[in-house]
């Protein structure tokens, strides 16, 4: 379709602005010291540090232990938040901590034996299990909707859900993934499923949401990528022709591929 092909035009033109190659050759002393500097510097920060970001490439993200608990979150009580896949992980962590800090929270899940599971877990984690005066407290809403990324159809179904029970939205977590498969699998729609899901379907929910992120006065919404899109192919953005091939496949680029697009689309969504 039109809107998927110029969705992917921009995702490559931004991977090939990015990529473009630079001028080693001319000034390669000079440049070769700068490396060198650099490499010095993220040393030296190594040994001052106490310790490096969990979860995330070491060398990029240096820094002290914040030493923070979820005690230490801002509240979220007034605030609506959507998060998909957080039936386990960082979804459900996220949707852990929005829960304790008061916010009314979505969930989704690919079928209704997670919602029920997700659910009994969040409520657990309500406000108003921290206070004296339970029996009196109201909890903000908790509510679980099942989300199947494989079909564009029925992203389009739930998006229509979540617009009507959801007219406002404060924060929209794209978390859902899925991570290297052994073999090449098509989703409903014909395409490679970690590129569907982790990607192509939650941008195509994303956008479907807008006018009710638009409605609140600070939306967020916050993409889970992975430093393993250092994985995507160094020659770049991939056609879906190459992306369906069976005997080109491989499990971590592809892998790779569809988080550098969460990235991609993170940086054109802020512009």
């Amino acid at each position: 379709t039109a809107p998927l092909t110029d969705h992917l035009a921009r995702n490559k033109t931004a991977w090939e602005v990015a990529r473009q190659p630079s001028s080693w050759r001319c000034c390669s002393i000079p440049r070769l010291l700068a490396l060198l500097v650099a490499v010095a510097a993220v040393a030296i920060g190594c040994l001052q540090s106490n310790g490096v970001t969990d979860g995330t490439f070491p060398l990029l993200h240096l820094t002290r232990p914040w030493n923070l608990t979820s005690d230490d979150a801002f509240s979220f009580e007034g605030q609506t938040a959507v998060i998909t896949g957080a039936s386990s992980g960082l979804g459900l962590g996220t949707a852990k901590l929005l829960a304790r800090r008061g916010a009314t929270l979505v969930v989704t899940a690919r079928d209704t034996d997670k919602c029920e599971a997700t659910l009994a877990e969040l409520r657990s984690h309500s406000p108003c299990n921290n206070t004296e005066s339970a029996h009196k407290c109201v909890a903000p809403p908790i509510t679980c909707v099942k989300l199947e990324l494989l079909s564009l159809a029925r992203v389009e179904e739930t998006a229509a859900k979540l617009i009507k029970a959801v007219p406002r939205l404060d924060i929209l977590v794209l978390n859902a993934g899925i991570m290297a498969p052994p073999a090449l699998e098509l989703s409903d729609d014909g395409l490679e499923i970690q590129f569907q899901v982790n990607h192509l379907s939650q941008w195509f929910l994303a956008n479907r949401l807008l006018p009710s992120l638009r409605r609140a006065s600070a939306p967020r919404v916050v993409v889970i990528s992975s430093v393993g899109h250092w994985l995507a192919p160094s020659t770049g953005l991939l056609s879906l022709s190459k992306l369906n091939d069976a005997a080109a496949y491989n499990k971590a680029k592809w892998y790779g591929w569809s988080k550098l697009c969460n990235l991609l689309f993170a940086r054109e969504l802020a512009r």
